[in-house]
């Protein structure tokens, strides 16, 4: 088994089960809203870590595999997103600000093409 399976494994069900948690207190849009910024937010720690530890003498492969388990996490969250934003437009709710949380869920999975 690879690595990034295993992160994968780790990291898509626990997304999925804070978003139901969330979802079943605040709504599946405000839920949605909430967890969006996730994938983004581990994508900027990914390379502060890699900028910060550029001067040790440590393996340079470890953020490889979690960068690519963030994009396909990410494609995964942005899926979500867009089935939200489906049903949003459907009830005719507010589809703007899910757009933009379905962007910037899915801005990782395009950023870790420039590593």
């Amino acid at each position: 088994m690879s690595s990034e399976l295993i992160l994968g494994l780790g990291l898509i069900p626990s997304m999925l089960l804070v978003f139901v948690i969330l979802g079943t207190f605040y709504g599946a849009n405000r839920a949605y809203i909430a967890i969006s910024w996730f994938p983004i937010t581990f994508f900027i720690l990914i390379w502060l870590f890699r900028q910060v530890l550029a001067f040790e003498h440590v393996s340079d492969e470890w953020w490889r595999d979690l960068a690519v388990t963030l994009g396909w996490a990410s494609l995964v969250q942005a899926g979500l997103g867009i089935g939200l934003l489906v049903r949003s437009f459907h009830n005719r709710n507010g589809t703007i600000i899910l757009f933009l949380a379905t962007s910037l869920s899915l801005s990782p999975f395009f950023l870790r093409g420039l590593w």
